[in-house]
Parts: structure tokens; C-alpha cells; sequence
């Protein structure tokens, strides 16, 4: 590796702390000694590195530190435990949606009836975007 390919990755995969990355793949190889030969280190690499990009990255989070501990305090073995704030948001988005839905009840069952599924995924579809819209940039109030 050079340090053309160490800037040419940093720019292929902004999401990526490609040294950080980089480290941690040297360490599946010395964990892994069977599948660490490797005929092609650059394609293990770069495949490495796009699926660290597709997993949303390894650069650190802008948010808060606070903000990031809240949302990530575990309950289980893959689950999250939301803050009783963001638990209060995603009701009240819930109930909005819900009440959207209400209202185009009528045209839902039709569509249903007439066994028409692009339909009623459009009018899903528009719900969906209607509760986004109006949460976006919104703090809800429970």
C-alpha cells in the first residue's frame, strides 16, 4: 500500500476511517491464519472497506456523546432501548400516521377490494411521506 491508495480509498469511502479500517482488517487476518491467505490483498481491501462504507461507516459520530449514549443503551442482545424522549417523538408520529390513515380509510379499502396493490402501496406510500414531512426538523410534543 501506498500512500496514493491510503488517499485514493479516504476519498472512494469518505464514511470510512480507512486507517482505522485498514487495522482492523490486519487483525481478522491474524485471527483468522485460514482465510487470512489471501492471492489478492488490494481486492480483500477494498471489499473490506465498501462493506465498512455499506455498514454506514467508521468515521465517529457527529451527534452528541450524551445523545449517542441515550440511543444506544442495550436491552438485549441486538436491541436498543430508546430515550423516553425519542420514545415520546415516535408515538406521537405513530398516532399521526394512524390518523392520516383514518382519513384515507376509504380509498384503502377500496383499493383493497379491488385486490389493487400498486394502489394501495401508493397511498402508503404518500401516508409514509406526509408523517416524514411533517416530523422533519420537528421536535413532536407528547
Amino acid at each position: 500500500m501506498t500512500p496514493a491508495d491510503l488517499e485514493a480509498w479516504a476519498k472512494a469511502y469518505p464514511a470510512c476511517d480507512v486507517p482505522g479500517e485498514l487495522s482492523r482488517a490486519a487483525e481478522w487476518i491474524l485471527a483468522n491464519p485460514k482465510k487470512g491467505v489471501k492471492s489478492n490483498y488490494r481486492r480483500f481491501l477494498v471489499n473490506w472497506l465498501s462493506r465498512a462504507q455499506d455498514r454506514g461507516g467508521s468515521t465517529p459520530s457527529v451527534r452528541p456523546a450524551d445523545l449517542t449514549v441515550q440511543r444506544e443503551r442495550r436491552v438485549g442482545a441486538n436491541r436498543y432501548q430508546a430515550s423516553p424522549e425519542e420514545q415520546a417523538r415516535m408515538k406521537a408520529m405513530v398516532d399521526y400516521r394512524e390518523k392520516l390513515a383514518l382519513a384515507r380509510m376509504p380509498e384503502i379499502e377500496e383499493a383493497r377490494a379491488r385486490h389493487d396493490t400498486p394502489a394501495w402501496e401508493k397511498i402508503n406510500r404518500e401516508i409514509e411521506q406526509a408523517t416524514i414531512d411533517h416530523f422533519r426538523g420537528k421536535e413532536a410534543q407528547p
